[in-house]
This record gives structure tokens, sequence and C-alpha cells, in this order.
């Protein structure tokens, strides 16, 4: 068990490092090609990467900016502010995706398995302090707060393991706005 465990740590530890030399052959592969398809390569990479755990939404949210902007135009400050417009509205339906996939096709399939459980950790404090806060009814600041800024993949896998309704979980999210922007005016 401990060697399965050494193994897919060293696993993570490579893919984490490889990331950002794969993020940018993916920027150069897309500067050739039409918007729709960049649009679309762009939202199956970055789906695939929100559900790999510990990949964080900060880098990816750079990258679209990063591929978009020069793909729309930065000569004039009109275009420059339409590609970060048009940035952050798709990294918004990216990161709500993501949200919406981990919460019903992970956490609600998988609620009664251990091995999942495990891996996002329910028995560690910090998950049960999650956990308390998401079950409480209505959209708190705190729930709020956790939804925003809490870890991507086990937060959301979480509500889906605590049957928590989906629209509730997106719209508390919504606020991912204000922390996805600086990621596309900096890219």
């Amino acid at each position: 068990k401990m060697m399965y465990a050494s193994i897919t740590l060293v696993i993570v530890q490579f893919c984490l490092k490889l990331l950002p030399a794969l993020l940018v052959l993916l920027k150069t592969a897309l500067r050739q090609v039409d918007l729709l398809v960049c649009l679309s390569v762009l939202f199956v990479a970055e789906m695939a990467l929100f559900l790999f755990p510990p990949v964080s939404g900060q880098p990816l949210y750079i990258l679209v900016t990063v591929v978009l902007v020069p793909k729309l135009g930065f000569e004039t400050p009109v275009k420059f502010w339409i590609g970060i417009a048009v940035s952050l509205a798709f990294c918004l339906v990216v990161k709500l995706s993501a949200v919406a996939v981990e919460q019903k096709l992970i956490g609600k399939p998988f609620s009664n398995s251990v091995t999942v459980k495990n891996f996002i950790g329910v028995h560690t404090p910090f998950i049960k302090a999650l956990r308390y806060i998401l079950s409480q009814p209505g959209l708190s600041r705190a729930k709020v707060a956790v939804l925003t800024g809490g870890p991507d993949w086990p937060t959301s896998v979480l509500t889906g393991i605590l049957d928590l309704p989906l629209l509730a979980m997106l719209y508390g999210s919504l606020p991912v706005i204000f922390l996805i922007a600086p990621c596309c005016v900096s890219g």
C-alpha cells in the first residue's frame, strides 16, 4: 500500500513540474488555429486540468488570457479590454463547469467510496470544518468564502458527497470572478 502511495506521489510531483512546459506548448500550438477551435481546445484542456486535484486555477486563468488576448487583438486599449473581458468570462464558465462536474460526476457517485473520502481527507479537521460550513442552510459569507477560496477539487467533491444543491453551489461560487480577474489582467 505504501509503495502505491509513493508511486502516486512521484507521478503527481512529476506532472506538476511538467505543467508549465505543457501550458507553454499548448499556448504555442493554439497560436495558429481558428478562434472557435482555440476556445474548444482550451475548454477541454482546462477541464481536464481542473479535474486533476493538485492543479490550481490561477495558472489556467493566466493561460487563457495569454492565448485569447493576442488572438482577439491588443492594438488598441478597447481591443485589449475586450480580450480581457472575453478571457474573464471564459474562465468563469470553465470554473463553474468544473465545479458542476466535480460535484455531480465525482462527489455524488462516489459519496460512499472510502477511497475518495480518504483522498479528500474527510477525517481531517480542515475538511470537517468545510463540511460544517457547507452543510449550513442558505448562503452565508462563510459558505461563499469556502466555495470561492477553498481548494478547488476537494471543496467541489465534498459538495457532491454532501449532496448539496448544484445551483446554490454555482451561485455561491460566482464571487470567484474576483479571484479570476487579477489573473486575467496580469496574464
